[in-house]
């Protein structure tokens, strides 16, 4: 292979790379799925709970039959991941094509110091009735003790 093609095919691996940094994963060749960053839950502030949340959604260019999204929080232990915490599961029914899904929460009760991550992937149903299952995690950004970081929501 020449120089030139090496160039161009390097060049394509680190676009579609960089593509996927933000958090986000295709669910199918028309919905991706996203996971927002880890962080000390507002909501659950509001109700005297100190919990840590992180949240998953999708976006679909089309309106699918139904996709259902797993959404998880992980810290670091040991230098590997561990699911903690109640994970998430949301099920939406013909969503509207090029909106936001709802968020899906996984929350982690009472907040400690580590380091997390959020993780969605998701399911979807076709109009022709076609299942595709997202087989790779979308992955958030890893946040250091999301619950010294301030509110959010």
């Amino acid at each position: 292979m020449s120089r030139r093609m090496w160039l161009v095919v390097l060049v394509l691996l680190a676009a579609v790379g960089f593509a996927c940094k933000d958090g986000s994963g295709p669910l199918s060749d028309f919905c991706v799925t996203y996971a927002d960053n880890p962080h000390l839950s507002s909501t659950g502030l509001a109700k005297g709970q100190f919990e840590i949340i992180g949240k998953g959604w999708f976006r679909c260019t089309r309106s699918p039959r139904e996709v259902t999204i797993y959404v998880e929080l992980q810290q670091k232990r040991l230098g590997l991941w561990a699911s903690v915490g109640v994970p998430g599961k949301g099920q939406f029914t013909n969503p509207p094509a090029g909106k936001k899904s709802k968020e899906t929460p996984a929350v982690l009760r009472p907040c400690v110091d580590g380091t997390f991550r959020t993780r969605a992937r998701g399911s979807a149903v076709d109009t022709d009735g076609t299942r595709v299952d997202q087989t790779e995690w979308s992955l958030s950004a890893e946040v250091v003790d999301p619950c010294k970081k301030g509110k959010k929501t």
